[in-house]
């Protein structure tokens, strides 16, 4: 009986990580009333883009958050989980010297992860959120805010490989520790 509940978890598991997702930056929506940035140093970086606009963080995260759920099939049984990180890892996750007040990171374990970064120099009341913040400019017009979003995404052949060898060396700790009790 234990048996077969091990290999429905290892079946479920193997289901899990080879649902489609995501697979690229343009599978995701363009941000609602806002300027995409054509710039080489915005979009440098593979399955990145950026944006300007007016818009603040609450309705940008819920938008992407919104979007990324509706390109999984799994989010109608798991929710994505969600992690908020310090903005100064804007320069690791999205792009070297990378402007940031806010960074997201929404993602399913052993599958892709979608960051959302936002750089506001100013609050919703205008008053600067760091003490010399420069402005948001791009052509003469002055924005609110710039977002940048990077998807990371795995190929099903490397969590496969990954899930299978977690799986031997769960197995193969079993094994061990049932011989060393038996030694006891």
């Amino acid at each position: 009986m234990i048996k077969i509940f091990f290999l429905a978890v290892f079946l479920l598991g193997l289901v899990y990580l080879t649902l489609p997702g995501p697979s690229k930056i343009e599978d995701f929506k363009a941000l609602p009333n806002s300027r995409e940035s054509r710039a080489w140093w915005d979009n440098d970086y593979s399955n990145s883009r950026s944006f300007f606009t007016n818009q603040y963080r609450t309705s940008v995260t819920g938008f992407y958050l919104e979007d990324f759920k509706q390109k999984n099939i799994l989010a109608t049984l798991i929710p994505p989980m969600k992690l908020n990180h310090p903005p100064e890892d804007a320069k690791m996750f999205i792009q070297n010297e990378q402007r940031s007040t806010y960074l997201e990171e929404y993602f399913y374990p052993f599958r892709e992860s979608f960051f959302v970064n936002g750089f506001e120099p100013y609050d919703v009341t205008g008053k600067p959120v760091i003490r010399e913040m420069k402005l948001v400019i791009l052509d003469g017009i002055k924005y609110n805010s710039l977002v940048n979003v990077r998807l990371y995404h795995s190929s099903i052949f490397w969590r496969v490989l990954v899930y299978l060898g977690i799986w031997l060396s769960l197995i193969l700790l079993f094994k061990v520790f049932k011989k060393s009790l038996k030694d006891l």
